[in-house]
């Protein structure tokens, strides 16, 4: 992502109504994709037909195509004037607006030993007892319980968890923080190792390395310092960072390419790549969004599709072979219709894109032909219908342990979160939640990373999760819990390890 013009300027995340986190956000009078990462459900000012979902199909040829294309469609959302976001929620991990402005915790007092070590027993929480069966049209299965096993304070502060991610083995997790640093720490003790410090302003994505082989304790990030850094987790050292120049930010990075030799950044409204081996730029793609750029990925089994999405609203497709521009080399343009915060892949051989917006909406689509499956304009009220919690105040992620199946993440603002089943071959519905954590956090759960089976079953671990409490969350299979119980998950959640994965990647995803 290149630069990114609309200026985000926003305050500490208060949740303070059931809509969503409020942010304030200012943007000048343009006409293009709407932005991609924020949810709204306030009042939303200089935002125009934020309803609907259209799919602008291959083009071929030049940008001016592509632009009359895009002009014959009742976009939704895509004309912007001048105007402000009075509120809204901030539901993605990629973006957090305006993270200067929050209170930042700090360690002084605490020795380094206490830092090492985790607040064992937190709210030991049970999970409730009940012999449920799985109400979904496919076969029932019993659920599973699961426990709060231990909570550990990030930073004994006000810190945020903005993200958690595994290394390829298992054998350690990252966190990063609103601190602009990022800490490791053991997936199954959750023993302190060590942090990665050398950003100046919010890290917005990390990834370990999927180089199993060549480099398989290598972490990647990326931030509002406009950098993406490389360290060795093994001595916490940075060995690479791509400067993105004219103080740009990057909210997002993908490794890809043919040979594996590209690294995308999504820099404001631009999308640039660089050949990580010897850190050159060799394209700019500028004219294909017209507001910040969130997400960029690499298709995983087409290392040469490379898509984008968008505050405007937009998800392009781009071919990265040969000598890359947005002429020759965008494809095709989906058009969600309003900001998008995240997208990721499902199906059997990937071809399905889902993406949740900034006002809480899902959609699937098939990239490669445009089509959209369903578009869940009601996801959060559909989701808030199906426990019975507090209403769903808004999406963490989604997950797809491989095939077709896809669950949303909800959260309340108090920081319990279910997993909801998301049925999109009919019309299109949200299922009673097949796992509620609750009990763990008390305040916007940021991320979920779910163990796969093969690293976490010796030790009857679920996964983890992290928020804006500061807390990281281990929560285990309980199989003894007592009858008052709150919190359960079915085993049909379990992640298992892909088959046919793989294993000399570059590409975080």
């Amino acid at each position: 992502m290149s630069n990114l013009h609309s200026s985000l300027n926003g305050s500490a995340s208060n949740l303070q109504d059931g809509s969503g986190r409020s942010f304030a956000a200012s943007y000048s009078g343009q006409s293009g994709a709407p932005s991609l990462a924020f949810h709204h459900t306030g009042n939303l000012q200089g935002l125009h037909n934020l309803h609907g979902s259209y799919n602008v199909g291959n083009m071929q040829g030049t940008l001016t195509s592509r632009n009359s294309s895009m002009n014959s469609i009742p976009s939704a959302g895509v004309q912007q004037a001048n105007g402000s976001f009075s509120s809204g929620r901030f539901a993605s991990n990629n973006l957090p607006v305006a993270l200067s402005q929050l209170s930042h915790g700090s360690s002084h007092g605490h020795s380094e030993e206490k830092k090492r070590t985790m607040e064992e027993g937190a709210s030991e929480m049970e999970l409730e007892v009940q012999n449920r069966q799985l109400s979904d049209s496919s076969s029932a299965q019993p659920v599973k319980k699961f426990g709060l096993k231990n909570s550990i304070p990030t930073n004994f502060g006000s810190d945020y968890v903005f993200q958690i991610v595994p290394k390829v083995d298992w054998t350690a997790i990252a966190v990063s923080l609103s601190t602009n640093t990022v800490k490791l720490y053991s997936p199954v003790t959750g023993q302190y190792y060590g942090e990665c410090k050398g950003h100046s302003d919010t890290v917005n994505q990390i990834a370990f390395s999927s180089d199993s082989a060549a480099s398989p304790h290598v972490l990647h990030s990326c931030s509002s310092d406009g950098t993406i850094r490389s360290w060795d987790t093994r001595c916490f050292q940075q060995i690479l960072c791509i400067d993105a120049e004219n103080d740009q930010k990057i909210f997002s990075f993908s490794y890809g390419g043919a040979g594996d030799h590209l690294l995308a950044g999504a820099c404001n409204e631009q999308v640039l790549l660089w050949d990580w081996r010897n850190s050159k730029q060799v394209a700019c793609l500028e004219e294909s969004h017209m507001d910040d750029v969130t997400q960029v990925h690499f298709a995983p089994h087409n290392r040469n599709k490379l898509l984008s999405a968008s505050v405007d609203g937009l998800i392009c497709l781009f071919n990265t072979e040969g000598a890359i521009s947005d002429d020759d080399h965008l494809e095709s343009v989906i058009n969600v219709g309003t900001s998008i915060g995240k997208i990721g892949f499902l199906g059997d051989c990937y071809q399905k894109l889902w993406c949740l917006t900034h006002i809480e909406t899902l959609s699937i689509w098939n990239w490669q032909d445009g089509s959209c499956q369903v578009n869940l304009e009601n996801a959060r009220e559909l989701a808030s219908d199906s426990w019975s919690q507090d209403n769903v105040d808004y999406f963490v992620d989604c997950h797809s342990p491989g095939g077709e199946d896809l669950w949303v993440i909800g959260g309340t603002c108090a920081g319990t979160i279910g997993y909801f089943p998301v049925d999109y071959k009919r019309p299109g519905s949200i299922g009673s939640a097949q796992a509620i954590l609750g009990g763990g956090h008390v305040d916007v759960v940021r991320s979920v990373l779910q163990m796969p089976c093969e690293y976490g079953g010796a030790a009857g671990l679920f996964g983890w999760t992290g928020g804006e409490d500061g807390r990281l969350c281990c929560w285990r299979s309980d199989e003894n819990s007592a009858e008052n119980n709150r919190s359960w998950t079915s085993s049909e959640l379990v992640v298992k390890t892909p088959k046919n994965r793989k294993k000399n990647r570059h590409s975080p995803y």
